[in-house]
């Protein structure tokens, strides 16, 4: 390498200061040889994927993988499909190279769900249009190789989704999307929908959404309710699917099978506020405060009885205290007796709901999941913030089958009550009709087979020949 590239590299794996010198220099040598690309792809998707005889199928799809696909794997042989698992890791080196001082900028910003309004600024026009060009040759490689007739995305409008969605688009590639942003708030509809109307420009054959709430969302967005179909949330299918489930030890092995235990979602200052309040100051950190002050004393009165599994999500700078740091000095001697188990995003929350006693959180999905089960659950939610706003969240704290704490005091009563067996895990018929309710508008059509009907919806879309789109 002359000395002229090699202070190239220099200066460009100083500037990127988000990855690692080795992973730097790898990603900037694959992404800049066609040849070494196209190792590097092939490579991880052999990786990635175990083979069906190509002779007992109707179409190859290739998913942009997700865990929560994962019951697509199952039933793939039955419905004749083949599925290509894409890892996200194939379009890093683009992403890294080419877009390396948004994503500096991103993770400073905790907000979970990012406003289009920075990604579409125009100081990153040329990156984009390079990272598009990017994964126009990733997708050209995979098609090649394996000749897919479909590709699935999981997301509509992710920062990088949108520029792979339009590198399809480019390519003339048939497209699923299977939107997993699912959860819709009233405060999200009104503030992300007209986003989208106004910045998005991509086509799709077929758009999978989960309910009708999320539903509305594209159609608010200016998408044709022809190419919109209400099919369900693929994980559902984890409930109808026993031999998916796992049992204590086998999630992990520090899970108590003596303590009563307790599984805390994490959340954070901004949690499902993220950009949808405009200027909005206040926060939700005093109330997570009085979440862990109540965790801390629960453990420091119970734990030789009690075991908190304290469940953090997929985004961390979103989900997680700012006290953390602080909170988990507290907690050292919890945490090395296993009292207090720290799982992150990696570990199934169904699992863990299933094999726990109770379980806690505020805004989340993971209270609606638990709904699926008798566990108890326990809502806290409460302040000047909260009662301003509670009806553009979640509407958790009108479920009868809820335990709605509100105050701090309320929230350790609660939890107490539990730990002494007089909250029971038997359920009123009225709490039960009350959680399936609550259930039915989120996990729409759950029913075990959303996953075999995403399957055939592939087939479908792949044995049409032309090609659908927004338009």
């Amino acid at each position: 390498m002359s000395a002229k590239m090699k202070k190239k590299v220099k200066l460009w794996l100083r500037a990127m200061g988000v990855i690692g010198f080795a992973e730097a220099a790898q990603r900037y040598w694959i992404s800049s040889s066609r040849r070494r690309l196209e190792l590097f792809v092939l490579s991880k998707l052999r990786d990635e994927n175990i083979w069906i005889d190509p002779k007992d199928i109707d179409v190859t799809v290739g998913v942009v993988w997700e865990t929560r696909l994962n019951q697509l794997l199952d039933i793939q042989e039955s419905e004749r499909v083949r599925v290509l698992r894409i890892p996200r890791a194939v379009f890093h080196p683009g992403w890294f190279r080419y877009l390396r001082s948004f994503v500096r900028e991103a993770k400073s910003v905790p907000m979970g769900e990012y406003s289009l309004d920075h990604y579409f600024d125009k100081k990153y026009n040329k990156g984009r249009k390079k990272f598009r060009e990017y994964c126009l040759k990733v997708f050209k490689v995979i098609s090649k190789e394996y000749k897919i007739d479909t590709f699935v995305m999981p997301k509509v409008n992710d920062d990088w989704a949108v520029d792979c969605i339009m590198a399809l688009n480019e390519g003339g590639y048939k497209l699923l999307v299977d939107d997993r942003e699912s959860i819709i708030t009233s405060q999200r509809m009104k503030v992300v929908a007209p986003k989208l109307k106004e910045l998005l420009n991509i086509k799709f054959d077929r758009l999978l959404v989960h309910n009708e709430l999320h539903k509305k969302l594209f159609l608010d967005a200016g998408v044709p309710e022809k190419l919109i179909e209400v099919n369900g949330m693929p994980q559902t299918d984890y409930w109808f699917s026993q031999k998916c489930w796992k049992d204590g030890k086998s999630i992990h092995s520090n899970i108590s099978s003596e303590k009563i235990k307790i599984l805390y979602f994490s959340f954070g200052p901004r949690t499902y506020m993220n950009f949808y309040y405009g200027d909005e100051k206040r926060d939700w950190s005093s109330l997570c405060a009085d979440y862990h002050d109540v965790i801390l004393k629960i453990l420091e009165e119970s734990s030789d009885r009690v075991q908190i599994i304290y469940k953090t999500g997929g985004k961390p700078l979103r989900d997680l205290y700012p006290g953390f740091e602080t909170f988990q000095a507290g907690a050292k001697r919890y945490i090395e007796n296993h009292s207090l188990l720290m799982l992150d995003g990696s570990y199934s929350s169904f699992d863990l709901i299933r094999n726990c006693d109770l379980v806690l959180g505020f805004q989340t999905s993971g209270l609606l999941e638990a709904m699926f089960t008798d566990v108890p659950i326990v809502y806290g939610g409460w302040g000047e913030l909260f009662d301003e706003i509670k009806d553009t969240l979640l509407p958790l704290h009108e479920c009868e089958g809820v335990h709605h704490a509100k105050s701090r005091d309320d929230l350790y009563g609660i939890i107490r009550a539990h730990l002494f067996r007089k909250i029971t895990r038997s359920l009123s018929e009225d709490q039960r009709q009350s959680r399936i309710r609550m259930r039915d508008i989120y996990f729409n059509r759950a029913d075990g087979a959303v996953s075999r009907r995403l399957l055939r919806a592939v087939k479908e879309i792949s044995k049409n020949s032309s090609h659908g789109g927004q338009g």
